[in-house]
């Protein structure tokens, strides 16, 4: 009697799953002409992919869909997020001369904790992402300049999701036992308005993100001025980061201090100070940044629609859909 298998089951059967096109392993199931039965699939699935994005462009979004949208920025790129905050305070830290100024010296103070170090911090960076980007996709209802609005709103009402992660983010000596436990040392030093330092950079910095976003996704000619000027908002988000450290168990800079952080870093750093870390913010905002297609222009919408319907195989088949126009 195998003893082993039945363990291992389920893992075999999750794997299957996942890997086979089940479409395909069905029509191969009765006779007929192989090239027919490709034909056949290709036609299913394009069908499913013209729905899919569909879907995407006019129906109403669902948090399921936003997050799997985003699935990379949560799991296998998500230690980017922390490596870049941690590279935004480093200098501003305590535990600052315990590892060297450089990305490399950030990551191997994120290592020192093993696999859990690089997601420490992640769950509440899904929730603030999922709170702010999801709901201003839902109720923007596909308009671009009302995802900007209602996205620095939210921004706002969910701000201190964003102190708790940076703090989370940069502490790198695990001053924090648990999300309490970081509250709690915050409110005790620098009180319930901790939370809200820096809001006004965020809020900032998310208009300027927003409008790239809407005018790289539409190929607008107004892109050749956002793109640099999103580049050049990355110094927001360090200063965001800084005030939001200032203060707390994790700085040796001064509550009163926090104000003076763009005069400290002019004063030691240079302006390219406000700089460090915008590489791996770089390559995990250009190659998994939030997925919002509902925003896009009607125009891009329908040209998107015609390039998978064009990839529909041999002239004349028809893919299955009410959606044709």
């Amino acid at each position: 009697m195998n003893y082993i298998y039945p363990v291992f089951e389920p893992i075999f059967n999750a794997w299957e799953s996942v890997t086979t096109d089940k479409k395909w392993k069905q029509l191969t199931e009765y006779p007929g002409d192989w090239h027919h039965k490709w034909l056949s699939h290709e036609r299913y699935r394009i069908n499913d992919q013209f729905r899919h994005a569909h879907a995407q462009f006019y129906e109403e979004p669902t948090l399921t869909d936003f997050l799997w949208d985003n699935k990379w920025r949560f799991t296998a790129l998500a230690f980017l997020e922390r490596l870049y905050t941690v590279r935004q305070a480093q200098g501003f830290l305590k535990t600052r001369f315990q590892m060297p100024d450089t990305n490399s010296g950030a990551l191997n103070a994120i290592r020192m904790f093993g696999i859990g170090g690089s997601f420490r911090g992640n769950l509440m960076n899904v929730f603030h992402t999922a709170g702010v980007h999801y709901h201003a996709l839902l109720y923007a209802k596909n308009n671009a300049p009302l995802y900007i609005f209602y996205s620095s709103l939210f921004e706002l009402a969910l701000y201190p999701i964003d102190t708790l992660r940076t703090l989370y983010y940069a502490d790198v000596n695990r001053q924090f036992k648990s999300v309490f436990d970081c509250v709690t040392q915050v409110v005790e030093k620098g009180g319930l308005e901790h939370f809200y330092r820096g809001a006004g950079l965020k809020v900032g910095y998310n208009v300027i993100f927003g409008l790239n976003l809407m005018s790289v996704a539409n190929d607008s000619s107004w892109k050749y001025l956002t793109f640099p000027l999103w580049l050049a908002s990355y110094g927001l988000l360090s200063l965001k980061t800084r005030t939001q450290i200032a203060g707390s168990p994790l700085s040796f800079q001064l509550p009163e201090d926090s104000g003076k952080i763009l005069e400290n870093v002019v004063k030691r750093e240079t302006m390219a100070g406000l700089y460090r870390g915008i590489l791996p913010f770089l390559v995990l905002n250009m190659a998994a940044a939030y997925y919002l297609p509902s925003i896009l222009s009607e125009e891009k919408k329908k040209e998107l629609l015609r390039e998978i319907r064009d990839m529909a195989p041999e002239k004349g088949i028809k893919v299955e859909t009410k959606h044709w126009s």
